[in-house]
């Protein structure tokens, strides 16, 4: 007989996420910290892994609204915790058509991903985020 105490809990990643329309939103919210912010301003968005949970190709997640930055904002202070951080708002109006985004499954319905570079004419406002 297994007791509860001994049971594993095991979770697999879908090889592919179901693909969504980012024009169901107005903006999507990237949260970034300081030391980035310039870069992103000239290049944009480059999709990037280190320092993730789960190991898989290069990405750029946002939330697709404003009210999940808390959730994300005390994540990302747990591995930052000396860095200031700064919402990316993002305009999908200015997305270029070609540009595909999945849904995030460790994040609901409230995130959302893309392997493409997202271009610096499609932010629309950087904000520093008060603790």
């Amino acid at each position: 007989m297994i007791s509860d105490e001994n049971q594993v809990e095991i979770m697999f990643d879908a090889k592919y996420d179901d693909r969504i329309n980012v024009n169901d939103y107005n903006f999507l919210y990237h949260l970034t910290s300081n030391d980035k912010i310039e870069k992103i301003k000239k290049n944009g968005l480059v999709p990037y892994t280190r320092s993730k949970v789960s190991m898989h190709p290069e990405r750029i997640y946002f939330s697709t609204s404003l009210k999940f930055q808390d959730i994300i904002f005390n994540k990302f202070k747990l591995f930052q915790p000396n860095k200031s951080l700064f919402t990316i708002i993002i305009s999908t109006v200015l997305i270029p058509d070609k540009i595909q985004f999945y849904k995030d499954p460790n994040f609901k319905d409230n995130g959302i991903y893309t392997y493409v570079n997202i271009p610096p004419s499609t932010i629309v406002e950087i904000t520093k985020i008060d603790e």
